[in-house]
């Protein structure tokens, strides 16, 4: 029987189930860069859970017992290939799930594909499903030289039921995690991450999290960013992801320096505006040295395993060429990243999570997740356990109650969700516009930086300083603007951010002081005298410009107004 040959087998290969200890969950897959031509970075097994291997040797669990065996995975797959036919005798005992790399199983579902469909693949199939016979695949190592080896080294004395049975006890064992006559002896790590009481929040450092951004983003799991449109929250996470590059102090929060890997796949495309905005406005050459990467085609989380599986492969590769420990990836946007994907599905939902999760357990890194908001929804736009399943979630919006002391917008991100940490943390900031250049047709072409806006400039020396009626008022003005407010029609100043109908307002500031049980009439008459006085006091301040029937705020500052 095949499982008899092993010892002798590895022998002869030089491998012994001592050479490796138990396994763990894996941090970051290794590429061996011995001579070896068949041995490429340890795949990612979607079912089973991750596992990492030195070199080209494989798994054993503390008794000794093979939990991957890449040789019989081989073996079987080169007597496939030789003999399509033979398809019929492993068909119903092993899955393509059941082997551990993952070009091994795209090579078993492509044979497996053929015998359901009643014919037999063909050499250039199985290179075309791999991404073409001269894909890299490794180092140095094509597909067509893979697919060649596989043939060449094939055994096809071996019983391949027995071969296929093997490996889908292997496959079982490493689900359940069986260990047979546990050798003490042997090094004990848990791949459950278990600790001894004495080991659980030593003195000093009671915090389960190591965090990326203090008390905001945690390492190693999944936060959610999210928004309206034009909310700011890209370029909220861009500002955010540079600090964590450069090791700056961000928002007053200590931050984790190290590589970012940012995958832009909603505007990659306008995102060296972006940067030109930033470097700009932060007096940083073009070519600075900074741990930063930019992925500026968008992977498919929502179709297969492959593009998160070759996404994780090209953080790998990216992450040896730099100094720096890999510490954030950035993924904008979710809609973006799942095209097709129902957002209110569960189902598809929960695909699209695991795929996320491989990329989590794959890096001890703090990854990103920026998502949009329904118009008027206060929560992300989807089903629930968006929110659900995230250790963090911020939230970015538009402040309504209060402006720029030039009128402008301030955007401010809170900290809706912190399992472990402080929720209702926020901050605020506004996007001024900086001009980054002209086009070809010589007109201007622009982006934003994210620069804070303290609460100090909300109430700034010499405030107006408002009474009851008066900021009750432009609480009201400004529900207005946010609700029903239009860009201002000619002949107003463009340069107005937004202008709303009096109606409006008039509308909102008696829901606030007139009580529905009071005489109407009487209550109505008080109103309107009070709002008149209000509005005129407010005008002649200069707080508020007025033009029939349009109201708008000039952002100059008023006392107590603060957010």
């Amino acid at each position: 029987m095949y499982r008899d040959g092993l010892a002798r087998k590895r022998r002869q290969r030089g491998r012994r189930p001592g050479d490796v200890a138990l396994p763990v969950l894996a941090s970051q897959p290794k590429t061996c860069a011995c001579p070896n031509p068949i041995v490429r970075t340890v795949g990612v097994n979607m079912q089973h859970g991750n596992f990492e291997a030195e070199d080209n040797r494989d798994l054993y669990d503390a008794g000794g017992q093979l939990l991957s065996d890449r040789h019989a995975e081989e073996q079987l797959l080169g007597a496939l290939l030789l003999k399509p036919q033979a398809v019929d005798k492993v068909v119903e005992i092993v899955r393509p799930a059941d082997l551990i790399d993952p070009f091994n199983r795209q090579i078993l579902e492509c044979l497996f594909s053929a015998h359901g469909n009643g014919g037999e693949v063909s050499i250039d199939a199985i290179n075309a499903k791999l991404g073409g016979k001269d894909a890299l695949i490794g180092d140095g190592l094509t597909v067509g030289r893979y697919v060649a080896h596989l043939i060449a080294d094939a055994d096809t004395s071996n019983d391949l039921s027995d071969v296929a049975d093997h490996l889908q006890q292997i496959s079982e064992r490493r689900k359940t995690g069986e260990a047979y006559d546990i050798d003490w002896r042997q090094p004990f790590v848990s791949r459950f991450g278990g600790l001894r009481w004495e080991e659980i929040a030593t003195l000093g450092r009671a915090s389960g999290y190591t965090w990326l951004i203090e008390d905001i983003f945690p390492m190693g799991e999944i936060s959610l960013i999210f928004g309206d449109s034009g909310s700011g929250k890209s370029f909220g996470t861009f500002d955010m992801a540079m600090a964590v590059a450069r090791g700056l102090k961000w928002n007053g929060k200590n931050t984790e320096p190290g590589l970012v890997i940012y995958v832009a796949a909603e505007a990659g495309k306008g995102f060296g505006k972006r940067k030109l905005a930033y470097s700009i406005e932060h007096n940083l050459p073009q070519d600075a040295d900074i741990p930063f990467y930019l992925c500026t085609k968008r992977p498919d989380f929502f179709a297969s395993d492959a593009d998160v599986l070759a996404l994780i492969e090209e953080i790998i590769t990216v992450s040896k060429t730099y100094s720096q420990k890999l510490v954030l990836i950035v993924l904008d946007t979710l809609s973006a990243l799942a095209p097709g994907m129902n957002e209110n599905a569960s189902q598809d939902v929960s695909m699209v999570r695991k795929r996320l999760v491989v990329l989590q357990e794959k890096f001890d890194a703090a990854i990103c997740l920026v998502h949009h908001k329904p118009k008027g929804g206060a929560t992300p736009r989807g089903h629930s356990s968006l929110t659900a399943d995230f250790e963090t979630t911020v939230e970015f919006e538009i402040v309504t109650d209060k402006r720029t002391p030039t009128g402008g917008n301030i955007h401010r991100a809170t900290v809706r969700k912190q399992r472990e940490g402080k929720a209702g943390l926020r901050w605020e900031f506004t996007l001024p516009v900086v001009t980054v250049g002209r086009n070809k047709w010589g007109n201007e072409e622009t982006s934003c930086v994210v620069i804070p806006f303290e609460t100090s400039q909300s109430t700034a020396r010499g405030g107006y300083n408002g009474s009851a009626n008066e900021l009750l008022l432009m609480h009201a003005l400004y529900d207005a603007l946010g609700d029903y407010g239009v860009a201002p029609p000619f002949p107003l100043p463009a340069a107005i951010s937004k202008v709303v109908d009096v109606a409006h307002i008039r509308t909102a500031m008696r829901a606030k002081v007139v009580d529905s049980d009071t005489d109407e009439e009487a209550a109505d008459n008080r109103f309107r005298g009070a709002f008149k006085r209000a509005g005129d006091k407010l005008r002649d301040a200069g707080i508020i410009g007025i033009q029939k029937p349009f109201w708008w705020a000039t952002g100059k500052p008023v006392n107590g107004m603060g957010g």
